[in-house]
Formats: structure tokens, sequence, C-alpha cells
């Protein structure tokens, strides 16, 4: 009898075990798959064209390494794969863009953020003196279902045409060739001569030129 009782509890536990899904088996097969990894891809452009073999750099903050780097096609397009999710923090990549005689200016419109780097002492170990170094990158924070496409750079040189002087509003003229007298500039208005870039900068449409909104945020040092 007491024999019966014990298989019959075998039995039962058997049967919850069951219904609870709880299995010992290495292959279970009801696990999701891990989320697939992100990707960043854009194009470099010069004055509106294609700009074939500008190195593209992407740099992982978290552990300061170099995680890939690719060179623009003909048509100034470059791509990274492989950037993981998974891990207690997630990877902080900035992706930044160098050819000789250019310098670049990235822009996003979703997903990632424009920002100054301080890469300074990426230099330093290889014995250049310790000045400023930054560089104007794409911040991108890898997480499910993120990726990223439209991560563009513009490149300028010192050929790009003169700008155009704002007046500077001087009505008062306090000796010859002033301000005032010379009545020299473009007359402007703040309604309509800065656009925000909505990314912590503002473009300046009379001269060209791209401010940032907080000229501190670079700190004393810089």
């Amino acid at each position: 009898m007491v024999s019966v009782r014990c298989l019959a509890a075998v039995v039962c536990l058997t049967v919850l075990t069951a219904c609870n899904g709880i299995s010992n088996n290495s292959g279970n097969t009801n696990n999701p798959p891990p989320p697939a990894p992100d990707s960043v891809s854009g194009t470099v452009t010069f004055k509106g064209a294609p700009l074939a073999g500008a190195t593209v750099t992407d740099f992982l903050t978290n552990s300061n390494v170099v995680f890939k780097s690719a060179t623009t096609d003909a048509n100034g397009n470059y791509s990274f794969t492989g950037m993981s999710v998974t891990g207690d923090v997630p990877g902080d990549y900035q992706i930044y863009v160098f050819k000789d005689g250019y310098g670049f200016y990235p822009s996003v419109a979703s997903g990632a953020t424009v920002k100054r780097a301080d890469y300074t002492g990426q230099f330093l170990s290889n014995g250049m003196p310790p000045s400023g170094i930054f560089f104007n990158v794409i911040d991108f924070i890898a997480m499910p279902d993120s990726s990223v496409t439209g991560a563009d750079f513009a490149a300028y040189d010192g050929t790009n045409p003169r700008m155009t002087l704002a007046a500077t509003g001087q009505r008062v003229s306090y000796a010859a060739g002033d301000d005032a007298s010379a009545s020299k500039g473009t007359s402007w208005s703040a309604a309509t001569r800065f656009t925000d870039n909505q990314d912590g900068t503002v473009t300046d449409t009379l001269t060209g030129l791209i401010w940032l909104k907080d000229a501190g945020c670079l700190g004393s040092d810089v």
C-alpha cells in the first residue's frame, strides 16, 4: 500500500512539473533568440557631392578602443554592423570622419546625437603635446532595434565661398570710418537670421556659420 502511494506521488509531481513547463532538458527551444546587433550607416559629402576615400571611425567609448573603421565608397557611403545590444551597460559609440584637407560636420535626424567630443587623451599616448583635441561626432547608444541610417557628414575646406558679414547695428557715429558712418554689412533680424538645428547648435543663415547655443558647454579649459 505504501508503494502504491509513493508511486502516485511521483506521478502527480511529474504531471505538475510538465504543466508548469519546468524541464531540465538543455535543448529547450522555448527561449527567445537574442536581439540582433545594431548598425549605423550614412553618407559623406562635399558641396553636395559624394566624397569617396574618407576614413570613418566607429569608436567604442566604454573601453576606449576603435570598434571598426571604414572608407567611403564612390557614392560617399559607409556602414557599420555588429554593434552588440546585450550586456550590463549599453555600448556608447562615437562616429567621426577624417580626410586630409577637410573638416567635417555631422548631422543625424533621430536615434543618435551630434556633439563635440574630447579626444585629447587618445593622442597623448602618441607623444603629442597635451593640447585640446576635439572631434565633431555622432554619438550612438546601442539598444535593441535602434539601428540608425542617415548618419551623415558634410565636408568643408578652404575653398568655401566668402561669408557675408552682418551689420553691427551701430547708429551713432563717434569717429570717421566707424560702423555707423561706414554703414557696412547686411541688415538682419533675430527672428529670421538663426535656425535651430535641434542638436545644440544654430545655423547663422546670414554668414553660413554654425554656432553653439551654449558657448560654455566645453568648459573653461577649452
